[in-house]
């Protein structure tokens, strides 16, 4: 297992990446974790765990990347020049945002969960997570945080990312982030 390295959830930034600053995001070298390609009818969809943290990569049937998603503790915002969207995550946050940029559209919600003890299971939070395409990570460390990353292709050409971020704060609590993103390939003009 990997070594827990503490980081605050409110440290944690939310960004999406479109077209072509989706591939230039692809090669910016993060330390991955854990990693997995899951095939779809529109191409595939690349999940990896950064740490407590972890991005995904929609590509087309060609390879082309065609929107990336990362939540992660990122302490220059000017590694995140190109996003399209950048939310700083913060106690009791709760947003949702659509947009269609680049022939993708998106939709993603993301929550903060009340601090809670160490060891609950995260099924209450994501009972989806008993989908085919699921990555875990559990670390060693105070009170034993996970990362957990669901993948669902819900009709041709649309997939939904779930995820659920465990951070654990200074007195030991685990704050929960859970983020649920819906993309849709539209068809290129």
């Amino acid at each position: 297992m990997e070594t827990f390295v503490g980081q605050s959830p409110y440290d944690a930034r939310y960004a999406l990446f479109v077209g072509s600053a989706a591939e230039r995001f692809v090669t910016q070298g993060f330390r991955i974790i854990e990693n997995a390609i899951y095939k779809t009818s529109c191409g595939s969809v690349e999940v990896s765990i950064i740490g407590e943290s972890h991005f995904a990569i929609v590509r087309d049937r060609t390879g082309r990347a065609r929107c990336a998603e990362l939540l992660a503790c990122i302490r220059r915002d000017d590694q995140l020049a190109e996003s399209v969207v950048i939310i700083r995550i913060a106690a009791q946050t709760r947003e949702t945002l659509r947009l269609i940029r680049e022939e993708v559209s998106i939709k993603t919600k993301i929550g903060v969960y009340l601090p809670r003890e160490a060891g609950r299971s995260l099924d209450d939070l994501l009972p989806a997570f008993r989908e085919p395409h699921v990555l875990e990570h559990a670390f060693e460390g105070p009170c034993a945080p996970r990362t957990r990353v669901a993948v669902k292709e819900l009709q041709p050409g649309t997939v939904r990312i779930q995820t659920v971020h465990e951070y654990v704060r200074g007195d030991f609590r685990i704050v929960p982030i859970v983020t649920r993103t819906v993309i849709t390939l539209l068809e290129d003009k």
